[in-house]
């Protein structure tokens, strides 16, 4: 029984971390596993 619930946990646990990641953006700075989000991570300019 242990065996069970604990593969049906690992497989629920891909299925939830596959559906984040294959969502859409809503602007360029949410998605940090993007390429595209290097600017994130950088310091904000002086004025």
């Amino acid at each position: 029984m242990y065996q069970a619930l604990l593969t049906i946990l690992l497989i629920l646990s891909v299925i939830l971390i596959a559906m984040i990641l294959i969502q859409p953006a809503k602007n360029q700075s949410s998605n940090v596993f993007d390429a595209s989000s290097g600017a994130l991570f950088e310091r904000a300019k002086a004025r």
